[in-house]
């Protein structure tokens, strides 16, 4: 009986761990990179801005503060202005390992509030597709 049990436990905790997992959708691919946007993550707030989470993955280990955070990925939190068509960090974690997986390096939030910027696709082709994605989503369309 205490095996039953504890199959079922498992089985409900694969369960809802399997709710509340991603549905990354790649919206960006070069030899360089590979960007994707979390569907499930869409929330709409505020001022008609959209949060959703990204994962950008690196065919090249990516070197920031001075070879301080080596890493091959990061998941970011990141919130969309559609009209504006700009976007802003929020929260990010880059991670030694591809897809977000391994070590993670650094973690850490905006502090002061936003700092929006409009990515144009010649120079962030990868932030231009998250915008362009986000923005069609139904989502964005919806009334507050």
């Amino acid at each position: 009986m205490t095996k039953l049990k504890s199959l079922f436990a498992a089985v409900l905790a694969a369960a809802s761990l399997n709710a509340f997992a991603a549905d990354w959708s790649m919206v960006w691919s070069s030899a360089e990179e590979q960007v994707f946007v979390d569907s499930q993550s869409l929330i709409k707030g505020t001022n008609n801005l959209i949060q959703v989470r990204i994962l950008e993955n690196f065919a090249d280990t990516v070197n920031m503060g001075h070879g301080f955070y080596e890493h091959k990925s990061r998941v970011m939190l990141i919130a969309v202005d559609c009209a504006a068509g700009a976007v802003s960090y929020q929260q990010w974690s880059m991670h030694a390992d591809a897809l977000g997986t391994g070590a993670t390096v650094w973690a850490d939030g905006m502090q002061g509030g936003p700092a929006f910027f409009r990515p144009e696709y010649a120079d962030a082709p990868g932030y231009s597709r998250v915008v362009a994605s986000v923005c069609n989503s139904p989502i964005a369309s919806m009334q507050n």
